[in-house]
């Protein structure tokens, strides 16, 4: 995600999921050499700490994964770092599918509850307890006041009306304008 003087830029669409194809004769190029460098199935092909648990489990993944990984991204985008983090691969797995991240408060008081409460639905670990669309998700971030309802004090100081340039400049416009975009495109996932 890139921010431009014209706005918000995503640039990074993801990867497509495997999909056996039913001959080889359906895809282009010398069979033997395409099918040594088809991704194998049951392979993790992802950014990592941005993945959602079903998509780690191998299990079937739809709009509500993408909802996962922007619950990841604006929690970036609020705290400076990751959701998830371990030392390793499999500690990141676990850590994803495992534990809750910490709150956005430790790192921003300030922050508006119903953000961080926003957040922590994108970040649920089973795809129902998330948002449903992003539809849904941006009437919610709509209705989010940008300089009240803070976790702690006055919303006139530089840190909460940073937090609410960030949000209102930043997060508000990817979800209701790219996200749109992005999670209206019909999916086409491998059953």
């Amino acid at each position: 995600i890139m921010l431009t003087h014209t706005g918000v830029k995503v640039l990074d669409f993801g990867l497509a999921r495997f999909q056996p194809c039913t001959s080889l004769s359906e895809v282009n190029g010398d069979s033997a050499i395409t099918a040594a460098l088809l991704t194998g199935e049951g392979t993790l092909v992802g950014t990592m700490p941005f993945m959602a648990p079903e998509q780690l489990e191998g299990r079937s993944i739809d709009a509500r994964a993408d909802i996962f990984a922007l619950g990841a991204i604006v929690y970036e985008m609020a705290t400076g770092r990751r959701a998830f983090t371990a030392d390793s691969q499999a500690g990141l797995i676990a850590a994803i599918l495992e534990r809750e991240p910490s709150p956005i408060s430790d790192d921003e008081p300030r922050m508006p509850r119903s953000l961080e409460q926003l957040v922590r639905r994108c970040l649920a670990k089973n795809p129902d307890d998330r948002w449903q669309s992003a539809s849904d998700l941006a009437q919610q971030l709509r209705s989010i006041p940008l300089a009240t309802d803070t976790a702690a004090g006055s919303a006139t100081s530089p840190s909460a009306r940073r937090q609410a340039l960030i949000t209102a400049t930043v997060v508000t416009p990817y979800i209701v304008a790219g996200g749109r975009w992005v999670f209206g495109v019909p999916y086409r996932w491998a059953r």
